[in-house]
């Protein structure tokens, strides 16, 4: 009994079929009439409209986004092969409070990007050692005072200088606070020992390019998902 539960345990999720896809397929057509006929043409049409509409937004919120999930995964893909552990973790400070505030003044001239580019970048920095106070305060504070966003800010508020000061303090406060409670609670990652010799087998493939491209490019499908 107990080594057929355990192989039942250890069985392969069972993949997708070509039933599975017809099978959704007539569950929407089947949506799709009971709607016409309990709700009538009219309605289905304003339902449509909507539909368009919710489409169209998406849409342009998600292609936005695109370039600068982009940058996030090249700068991933750059520490994951140009980055070494032993560099990581020899920079990082042991305190909770100074490596939150490491990593809340990284973001400052490190990346200019949003929040869904920030993340495969903190994802890499702790996968190679970084603790989780440097990690979670750089993801918070980098999307805000980069200088990007730090001139667009001064754009939008021309005059107002106080505003741009309290969003660059209030941001790395809050980046601070949250990374040292973090910190005090989560175990930093560990790094397998072999992982650097890896990384130079991968660079003999290809190039040190090569595989930050490579690194780069299964980032942004893997983050992608989630953006959507």
């Amino acid at each position: 009994m107990q080594h057929s539960t355990s192989r039942r345990a250890t069985a392969p999720p069972r993949r997708a079929t070509l039933w599975d896809a017809l099978g959704i397929a007539w569950v929407a057509a089947a949506f799709l009439v009971f709607a016409v006929v309990y709700a009538g043409p009219a309605s289905l049409a304003r339902f449509l409209a909507r539909g368009q509409i919710v489409a169209t937004v998406f849409m342009g919120i998600f292609i936005e986004a695109l370039p600068f999930l982009l940058l996030g995964t090249l700068a991933s893909g750059a520490i994951q092969v140009v980055v070494r552990p032993e560099v990581v973790q020899r920079l990082n400070p042991r305190s909770p409070l100074a490596a939150a505030l490491l990593g809340a003044t990284m973001g400052i001239g490190l990346l200019p990007v949003c929040e869904c580019g920030t993340v495969p970048a903190t994802r890499r920095l702790l996968a190679k050692g970084a603790s989780p106070s440097l990690g979670i305060a750089f993801m918070l504070a980098a999307p805000v005072v980069n200088p990007v966003v730090l001139v667009s800010t001064w754009i939008a508020f021309r005059g107002q200088p106080g505003i741009i000061a309290g969003r660059f303090a209030l941001t790395i406060l809050i980046a601070v606070i949250v990374g040292v409670l973090v910190g005090r609670r989560a175990e930093p990652a560990k790094v397998p020992p072999s992982a650097t010799a890896h990384e130079a087998h991968e660079h003999g493939q290809g190039g040190r390019l090569g595989t930050i491209l490579r690194h780069t490019g299964d980032e942004f499908f893997e983050m992608t998902r989630y953006l959507v």
